[in-house]
């Protein structure tokens, strides 16, 4: 991977391309067509740059899915508007894929419950469809063995039969823990689709939607990925 001051722009960052094959390769994959992935879209970069890579970089099946997550950050509706345009940025300039949504709301909490969210409407698709999914794919990265465990465990509960059952793919794992991953992330794709993606944690309403707050730490990892020079060893 290419330190932060050298990264170049899309399409010569090759990070999460490779890092894709790899991850595949080790689950017992392929790029070829014999394979459905399932890609969980957010609308944030990395499940942006999940879809995209898969898209581009694989002759898979492929099956976009965004959940609509209603809890105490709010910050649904303006994902909603992110993933709607990434979709059509993907149908417009990459290749067919089928797509479709569905809604959770859960403000009981402040903890995180997105990946128990996700990887139940995960199986719910997996068992809709009319083929066999063979790999679920998330924009997680550095997941911990516990998590990582915890999420196939909710994803394998779903399913009766184990040969039905997906694998949860993490591409993202495959990267080096060094150096400015979410630039690499950022560079994985085109800067138009990657500026239409949502990171921000606590949306603000304006006149003509949602803008960012710029200091949650999805904005600011966001904007080390834009400008890695400028931000590469600052505090």
């Amino acid at each position: 991977m290419t330190e932060a001051g050298d990264i170049l722009d899309y399409p010569h960052n090759r990070a999460v391309a490779d890092a894709l094959v790899t991850t595949l390769e080790a689950n017992g994959g392929g790029t070829g067509a014999d394979h459905k992935t399932l890609v969980m879209l957010s609308g944030g970069i990395d499940s942006v740059s999940v879809l995209a890579n898969v898209l581009e970089h694989t002759a898979h099946e492929v099956h976009a899915h965004h959940v609509e997550l209603s809890n105490r950050e709010n910050r649904q509706l303006a994902e909603n508007d992110a993933v709607a345009d990434v979709v059509d940025y993907c149908w417009r300039h990459y290749r067919d894929f089928s797509y479709s949504t569905s809604r959770s709301e859960f403000r009981m909490s402040t903890r995180g419950y997105d990946l128990i969210i996700a990887m139940f409407h995960a199986a719910l698709v997996c068992i809709s469809s009319g083929r066999n999914v063979s790999f679920v794919m998330t924009g997680h990265y550095q997941t911990s063995q516990s998590r990582a465990r915890y999420g196939q465990q909710m994803l394998d509960s779903c399913f009766l039969a184990e040969s039905q059952r997906p694998r949860w793919i993490r591409p993202f794992d495959g990267l080096p823990a060094v150096g400015n991953v979410k630039a690499d992330i950022y560079r994985s794709v085109p800067p138009a689709l990657a500026e239409l993606g949502w990171s921000c944690r606590t949306p603000i309403a304006a006149d003509d939607g949602f803008r960012p707050c710029g200091t949650c730490y999805a904005c600011r990892n966001l904007e080390e990925a834009r400008f890695p020079t400028a931000t590469a060893g600052s505090g």
